[in-house]
């Protein structure tokens, strides 16, 4: 499960240079010089949307991790077993 979040980060990474032309789009048509745009995309086209990625994935770890979480799954577990035993 861990590769999974290799493989949605390069995902994103690699959608870049779609992001980077919407942003420089959006920041010109907004009065922006284009080259700042250009400056400014540069970085934020991978960035922004590998932390905003990165933020996701983790709270879904952390869910996942949660005591409430871990209680459900057991619970389950037991009532798995219990059903299991009775047939």
């Amino acid at each position: 499960m861990e590769d999974a979040g290799f493989i949605i980060g390069s995902y994103v990474v690699t959608f870049a240079f779609v992001t980077f032309r919407i942003g420089q789009i959006a920041l010109v048509g907004a009065g922006v010089p284009i080259l700042t745009a250009i400056g400014v995309m540069a970085w934020a086209s991978w960035a922004v949307p590998l932390l905003v990625t990165e933020l996701v994935i983790q709270a879904r770890n952390f869910r996942k991790h949660t005591p409430a979480a871990i209680g459900e799954h057991k619970t389950g577990q037991i009532a798995k077993a219990a059903s299991n035993r009775g047939t």
